[in-house]
């Protein structure tokens, strides 16, 4: 779905991919989904111990202008592109 959204929607959003299986990068992750929490109004926060039973429960997660849009669901880069075009808080997967 990135790789797609990316070839046809590049006009419309930057896509950054947090790869939390690469070590060097599971730091950048936790701050991004705590900060994505925080600015969504969620209490929940996210450490190295909990990361892996948060993002079994809720992987992928996808952030939108730094606040929780999706989780637990693959858009499709269609889905995504009508969410960011309209100002959607969220993404309506699957109507």
């Amino acid at each position: 779905m990135v790789a797609e959204f990316g070839r046809q929607y590049s006009d419309l959003a930057a896509v950054e991919v947090i790869d939390l299986d690469a070590e060097e990068r599971i730091d950048e992750g936790i701050t991004a989904l705590n900060d994505a929490l925080s600015a969504s109004g969620d209490r929940w926060r996210i450490s190295r111990s909990n990361l892996p039973w948060v993002m079994s429960q809720s992987a992928p997660v996808i952030i939108i202008d730094g606040k929780v849009a999706s989780t637990g669901q693959v858009p499709t880069a269609d889905e995504l592109a009508n969410a960011l075009r309209n100002g959607l808080a969220y993404i309506p997967v699957g109507w």
